[in-house]
């Protein structure tokens, strides 16, 4: 049987792996053992946050220091360790991030107006400083998000057309679904060698909407020898089905998406 210690709170003799290590004890373990720890803070959490809340504000400014001294002292270690963390929950982070914007959309719309020559200021500031790492990290952006850029593009030339249905304006459901398709458009034209095209089966040039369901991946040749002519039987499909969406839209999509 290993090395073993009774705890004075509830007077049980356990193992030493019970009990959390400390120097500061003569036998190097903890005075209680970690239930009975874990057991009083939770008995204890609006006490022991209550002082802790009272403590930051009786010391702020000691605390302050104390912090400013622990950064400068420690620069590279806590950067390092940011960038671990970063690394090791990119996705959560990005989701909390999105999320905290949506919930406090206007807030940040606030601050960005009360504060627009500061923070214009601040990035021409940081943007002098960091330019070759800023440029370096565009570019690795772009050619990690190739297909959200070609989405991006044809969606401006969209928008100056006014070919993009009410109802999609703000959904992220057929946004991601674009992305796919441009996408997908790249990984055809990476597979079998040929360049591909995503193209609007209904033109843009003769009013046809920006909408997935309305694009199709053809080879490059054939979308260049295609221009803008349609068929007028297929405009009548397509646009069949657009209303059948709308129509989904107003039934199920309140919030300002669509809900399938």
């Amino acid at each position: 049987m290993g090395d073993t210690k009774q705890c004075p709170k509830c007077k049980e003799t356990k193992s030493v792996e019970e009990f959390s290590k400390n120097r500061s004890k003569k036998d190097g373990l903890s005075y209680h053992c970690k239930s009975c720890v874990k057991k009083y803070y939770k008995d204890n959490r609006e006490k022991r946050l209550e002082y802790a809340k009272q403590y930051r504000q009786e010391n702020r400014e000691k605390k302050r220091e104390s912090d400013k001294q622990y950064q400068q002292e420690n620069r590279e270690r806590i950067a390092e360790n940011k960038k671990q963390y970063r690394q090791e929950n990119r996705e959560r982070l990005l989701e909390y991030q999105k999320r905290h914007y949506q919930e406090n959309r206007e807030h940040y719309k606030q601050y960005r107006q009360e504060n627009k020559e500061r923070l214009l200021e601040y990035r021409k500031r940081y943007y002098q400083e960091n330019k070759e790492r800023i440029l370096e990290h565009r570019k690795q952006y772009y050619e990690e998000n190739k297909d959200y850029y070609a989405e991006i593009s044809r969606r401006r030339h969209a928008l100056k057309r006014s070919a993009i249905p009410d109802h999609l304006l703000n959904c992220e459901v057929e946004r991601q679904r674009l992305v796919d398709i441009y996408a997908l458009r790249r990984i055809i034209s990476e597979a079998t060698g040929v360049e591909h095209h995503v193209d609007h089966m209904w033109p843009l040039s003769k009013g046809g909407p920006h909408w997935s369901g309305n694009l199709q991946i053809i080879p490059a040749k054939k979308n260049v020898s295609k221009r803008d002519s349609v068929d007028e039987g297929l405009v009548a499909v397509i646009q069949s089905a657009l209303d059948e969406d709308v129509e989904r839209y107003k039934r199920h999509g309140k919030d300002g998406s669509i809900r399938y």
